[in-house]
């Protein structure tokens, strides 16, 4: 009878005639040549051993016996590959996502918006989060007032929290 042998990312679906056996991964213990056939050992309940008859095989297609060894445990370090390459792509998106959220660790090391509206008082933006839009309540807002050698700088609703709109700036008390 017919058998193909497919990766299955997290298994090995093997299929002969309308047989399908679906062996998980993290179940099969070795895959090995016994007498003359390939042996999937799962080392775990009745049927402990899947028997395989290598001229059955038609997927995967290899040359002999040893081959299809090769072949049939590649498959399994697959999942292995494939779940490392997607956590690095989950982590990557995950940092982005921080990022974007909450940008730099430093907030009020340069600030976003900078407003002067007319000499001796300007409004500094902070926001934690990039590229935040002046209507959202993400922003910090620091008055600077200059009257003659006199410098003061006050933080709206005298608070550093990211919960201010950066349009209502000249609003807030100060």
């Amino acid at each position: 009878m017919r058998t193909r042998i497919y990766d299955t990312a997290a298994g090995i679906r093997v299929e002969t005639g309308d047989t399908v056996r679906l062996i998980n991964k993290s179940h099969i213990k070795d895959i090995a040549i016994v007498n003359g056939r390939i042996c999937i050992n799962t080392g775990e309940g009745v049927l402990q051993q899947l028997y395989i008859n290598y001229p059955d095989v038609d997927e995967p297609g290899t040359h002999d016996m040893d081959e299809l060894v090769i072949a049939l445990q590649a498959m399994m370090h697959s999942r292995e590959t494939n779940l490392s390459l997607q956590l690095d792509t989950v982590i990557a998106a995950l940092a982005a996502i921080e990022l974007s959220l909450h940008g730099t660790t430093d907030h009020f090391k340069e600030p976003q918006l900078i407003d002067d509206p007319f000499p001796g008082l300007s409004y500094k933006g902070y926001s934690s989060t990039l590229n935040a839009d002046g209507s959202q309540p993400v922003w910090a807002i620091l008055e600077i007032k200059q009257s003659g050698t006199l410098t003061s700088f006050r933080w709206a609703d005298a608070s550093k929290d990211f919960n201010k709109v950066w349009n209502d700036r000249s609003l807030y008390m100060y």
